[in-house]
């Protein structure tokens, strides 16, 4: 919808903004009659049980002057949250509720577009329908604003939307109306001053009618593909189920490489205890994600350490290491080489591995590289 004086005024579904078809920019007559003000219309599609809010967002700031809303539904005037947007602070806004006191507790209730009920001989039906199907918020300009110096008490009624009208109304395309949801008591400590503003100034009025999405389309307004946008799917049902996304199912490679590991490990430490290993089908399940070699491997990794002081090159260093990826979910050995060369720099040598039993290093080398190396049961990756 056009902003008019840089107001956005919109009407929204769940957080989702609802589509404005036939815009219309006109002046009508101010709230006090002596003047003409702005005034923009729309159509908008209401949804049946569906919880709607009235956003405001005001132009940046600083105003000229602080800003005060009215809303109708329906032709009724509702009294929801105060909407005063001070001129200094000007916040965006929102009205998806009615307040009232009665019997001296506050209530409030949510707004909802509900089925429209058309009877006969009514009484209690409403007999004004020109307003009905009608959001309409009327912006005013105030000079100032202040706590209300009347000593009345504060008996604010809750606002009567029947949901029903006399079968006048034909032709008019009617189904929806504007109900007020369940009431839900509101617990305060104190009760918050009645706010009463100066000089107010009617400045701008906007106007959503609302109708569900086929007679919009019926009538030429909204344009037919709108109807694929508002089309909800059958219910499930159990002839016909909800299709539900399977969850990720681990990899063959990923099963095959965990358990070669646990084979692996389990191997080894038998070896070590005088046990026979395990056979493949004795391992059981994959055992939990690691992020460092169980104890065994640590063992080799000291027995490796005490190992390089037998070869008499004070500079060769190495060491194992396990590291495990966890966006992958596979476990990855990595050997590295660190030695010093003649300049006493440090250089870095890596190998990837699948598995690394034990690495030791050629015997009358002085410096460490790569091709001096002698690898001991080494399994490369496929």
């Amino acid at each position: 919808m056009p902003k008019l004086l840089d107001l956005d005024v919109s009407v929204s579904i769940e957080g989702r903004r609802l589509p404005e078809y036939d815009v219309e920019v006109s002046d009508s007559a101010s709230a006090s009659g002596d003047s003409e003000v702005p005034v923009i219309t729309c159509w908008i599609p209401s949804e049946v049980n569906k919880h709607f809010k009235i956003d405001i967002v005001p132009p940046p700031p600083p105003l000229a002057h602080h800003l005060y809303t009215n809303l109708f539904l329906d032709g009724f005037r509702t009294y929801g949250v105060p909407q005063i947007i001070r001129k200094h602070n000007p916040l965006a806004r929102s009205i998806d509720r009615d307040r009232a006191v009665e019997g001296g507790r506050r209530y409030e209730r949510p707004f909802m577009f509900a089925p429209l009920q058309v009877v006969t001989g009514d009484e209690t039906a409403s007999t004004e329908t020109d307003r009905i199907g009608e959001i309409e918020i009327r912006v005013f300009r105030i000079d100032s604003y202040g706590p209300s110096t009347s000593t009345k008490k504060c008996s604010r009624r809750r606002t009567h939307l029947s949901g029903r009208v006399n079968d006048n109304s034909e032709g008019k395309g009617l189904t929806h109306c504007i109900q007020l949801g369940e009431a839900h008591e509101i617990e305060s400590q104190s009760k918050p001053p009645l706010m009463r503003g100066k000089s107010k100034e009617h400045i701008a009025t906007f106007i959503f009618r609302y109708r569900d999405i086929d007679t919009l389309v019926a009538r030429g307004i909204a344009p037919r593909d709108a109807l694929a946008s508002t089309t909800v799917g059958p219910e499930p049902s159990s002839e016909n189920e909800a299709i539900l996304p399977s969850p990720r199912k681990r990899a063959y490679s990923d099963v095959a490489l965990q358990d070669e590991m646990d084979t692996d490990c389990n191997k080894e430490g038998s070896q070590r205890a005088g046990r026979s290993p395990a056979s493949q089908s004795d391992v059981g399940p994959p055992k939990p994600k690691k992020g460092r070699y169980d104890d065994d491997d640590i063992d080799v990794k000291e027995e490796y350490v005490e190992d390089k002081g037998a070869i008499g090159s004070p500079s060769a260093q190495g060491y194992e290491s396990g590291s495990l990826n966890p966006r992958k979910r596979t476990y990855n050995d990595v050997l590295v080489e660190v030695g010093s060369d003649a300049y006493g720099e440090e250089s870095d040598w890596r190998e990837a591995r699948k598995r690394v039993k034990r690495t030791v290093w050629s015997e009358g080398s002085a410096t460490p590289f790569p091709g001096e190396l002698e690898v001991i049961d080494v399994m490369d990756i496929d």
